[in-house]
């Protein structure tokens, strides 16, 4: 069943390249179908997760091949079944939204096939039973997005595509490196293998150095940023939803978590390193977003703040402290995945994002106005919407864990959001509009656009009365039997 995940997108993308060219209108819906189909399916995996246990497929091997035992696993517990889904809730209303925000019609067929070849590699990253596999995945990943930012053609589209695949090649080859010194001292690669063996200490500083800096380009994390606010200010707003609410999580987040706690082990070296990194992406990149004029640009910023949240609570290094980490990892999935749709949506209307240019859209853009401040007050930890409860346990887990500084920086720069968000909310939607604006030609963007930002500002609401309702067992449940409990590979639970 697992395969799935990934047989599926990779087989529609080759369908949606050859029917587009016979038949425009065939892609669009085509695309649609395939996201839809594995939210369905993922939600199947995750009840049977939490219900019966881990899923393990084996999709292909060789035994004895050189003198190696190969075999290829798809595995998915608790954790990955929830990203799953959550991958496949925001490619299915991007997907949507992109029928009317794609305008080249000679173009969808080309499109839609790399969204489905990036939603077949994230799947495979997530799914992946050893890093080689995972690091595969990764590159089929990368390699659509880099294409997708210059989908344009412009000239800034290429520089910023030229950009960012500059730095994802050496993020690359960092953690091929990485792989490298791993397979050379252990001799396997699968992540249940690895689990079990004591690496070298030198071998396990020096593999942590190489992925650090090479998923922390993937991830954007601050100092390794560069090539991020070009790339996502280019980027088609669909693409943007994707690539922060799912890209640089499960390209970057996600790997240097699973392997840090369930295969080389965290230390307080490592653990103090996450909080340096992620208290100073936090305020650094919050103090660059308020100055940003550009919709785009400014939200780029937060990605990367707002990735200093995870990655200073995984540094906390206690139950609550990897538990809201997560969280905050979904909800951010779900908020910024709907900002950066509203961004395109007033692209869309209005032909800017200069924020300097815009106002009074709340009268002729209702549905985005409702969404944009959904939104707006999410990632700003405003209760009762779900970016608050996420925040507050991050707060919560770094006083109990003595960290007052993180819980500190944290609160400020919470403040610092909703200032940023009140500038977005004055200029685009309250202020009066330049002169360059013509108000009575601007209305709103077509339902195709609208009910995928309702649809995330829904689950931006639901996730939060979830978490209200006390079913945060659940996720409780899901990192228990992930990380904490024990080394259990063995058993097919990772535990550490």
């Amino acid at each position: 069943m697992l395969s799935l995940f990934i047989g599926i997108p990779l087989l529609a993308a080759i369908i949606n390249l050859l029917m587009g060219m016979l038949k425009k209108r065939f892609t669009e819906y085509f695309a649609i179908a395939i996201p839809l189909i594995n939210t369905v399916l993922s939600i199947q995996v995750l009840f049977h997760t939490l219900s019966s246990g881990v899923i393990v497929n084996r999709v292909g091997g060789w035994e004895d091949v050189l003198g190696i035992p190969i075999a290829i696993f798809l595995i998915a517990d608790g954790l990955s079944a929830l990203l799953l889904l959550i991958i496949n809730l925001i490619v299915l209303p991007a997907t949507i939204f992109s029928l009317k925000y794609i305008k080249d019609n000679n173009l969808k067929n080309k499109y839609y096939s790399l969204l489905l070849l990036i939603l077949a590699g994230v799947s495979g990253v997530v799914l992946s039973g050893d890093i080689f596999n995972l690091y595969i995945f990764l590159e089929l990943t990368l390699i659509s997005a880099y294409t997708l930012v210059a989908y344009d053609l412009s000239k800034e589209g290429l520089e910023a595509s030229f950009k960012y695949q500059v730095f994802g090649r050496l993020g690359s080859a960092f953690i091929l490196l990485g792989i490298i010194f791993l397979y050379f001292s252990t001799g396997t690669l699968n992540f249940i293998d690895l689990s079990r063996l004591n690496i070298p200490t030198h071998i396990s500083n020096m593999a942590t150095i190489l992925f650090m800096v090479g998923f922390g380009i993937e991830a954007g994390l601050f100092s390794l940023h560069m090539w991020l606010p070009d790339a996502y200010q280019n980027a088609p707003a669909p693409i943007n939803a994707i690539s922060s609410g799912i890209l640089i999580k499960i390209a970057g987040i996600y790997p240097i978590f699973r392997i840090i706690y369930n295969i080389i082990g965290i230390t307080p070296e490592v653990s103090n390193l996450f909080l340096i990194i992620g208290n100073v992406s936090m305020m650094v990149a919050v103090l660059l977003a308020i100055n940003q004029w550009d919709f785009k640009r400014l939200l780029a910023y937060h990605t990367i703040s707002q990735m200093g949240y995870v990655l200073a609570a995984f540094g906390l290094n206690t139950s609550l402290g990897l538990f809201a980490g997560l969280l905050h990892l979904i909800n951010h999935s779900l908020f910024k995945s709907l900002l950066f749709l509203n961004a395109g949506s007033i692209e869309y209307a209005t032909g800017t994002r200069n924020l300097k240019k815009l106002g009074n859209l709340r009268q002729r853009m209702p549905w985005t106005y409702f969404t944009n401040l959904v939104g707006s007050l999410s990632i700003s930890g405003i209760p009762p919407l779900n970016g608050f409860w996420s925040k507050l346990l991050i707060i919560i887990a770094s006083i109990y864990s003595g960290n007052y500084l993180t819980a500190i920086i944290t609160t400020l720069v919470s403040i610092l959001t909703l200032a940023s968000f009140t500038k977005v909310l004055k200029y685009a939607f309250w202020g009066e509009a330049s002169s360059d604006i013509n108000l009575n030609e601007i209305k709103e963007v077509p339902t195709s656009m609208i009910l995928p930002m309702l649809f995330l500002s829904l689950l931006c609401a639901l996730s939060s009365l979830i978490l209200l309702n006390g079913v945060s067992i659940y996720f409780n449940e899901i990192i228990q039997n992930t990380l904490l409990l024990g080394r259990k590979w063995s058993e097919f639970i990772l535990l550490r």
